[in-house]
């Protein structure tokens, strides 16, 4: 844990990771399938390598997309509604 990208990409995770677990012990929801989850994941490993690789930027548009899709596909705010 040595670039800010590696916290980065860790939040996200975290986050991505703590609603899998919220969701999985909720009742089955309709189109919510464990699948979903993966390109997120994907984003996070992306946001680091590419971070750890010196593209500041491009690091920063991945994790903007990967929330981007988290919040778009996944839909972690309709739990406060």
């Amino acid at each position: 844990m040595h670039s800010r990208y590696d916290w980065l990409s860790l939040a996200i995770f975290v986050g991505l990771s703590l609603l899998f677990l919220h969701r999985s012990l909720d009742e089955a929801r309709q189109g919510d399938h464990p699948i979903k989850y993966i390109p997120a994941a994907f984003g996070c490993i992306a946001t680091d390598f590419v971070g750890n690789a010196e593209q500041s930027f491009l690091a920063w548009l991945i994790a903007a997309v990967t929330v981007g899709y988290i919040v778009w596909v996944l839909k972690p705010l309709e739990f406060f509604r």
